[in-house]
């Protein structure tokens, strides 16, 4: 079986919240990597990867498109990812 996972970030306007703005973000797990993929105008500033019990694993800054991830046991992980003005979002992935 395949471990792969995809999520979908939403940015929404603090000005406007039931308006959506135009950027989002996009990961995907598989093959031991993490593909993150977002529009033009969301600048990654960071991604750090967490273990279930909170312990940094990995903490990259000004990241590429693909990064390698630092895990090798299964479980379940955190990654956040930081963008634009210091705005975060976290998600839940399992390898």
């Amino acid at each position: 079986a395949l471990n792969n996972m995809s999520f979908s970030v939403d940015i929404v306007d603090p000005l406007n919240i039931d308006r959506l703005a135009r950027g989002r973000i996009r990961g995907y797990t598989g093959n031991g990597n993490m593909q993150i993929e977002r529009d033009e105008e969301i600048a990654i500033k960071r991604v750090r990867i967490y273990d279930i019990l909170g312990q940094q694993l990995l903490d990259a800054p000004n990241p590429a498109n693909s990064i390698p991830l630092p895990v090798s046991v299964p479980g379940i992980y955190v990654a956040e990812i930081i963008y634009n003005n210091n705005q975060r979002q976290s998600f839940r992935f399992y390898r």
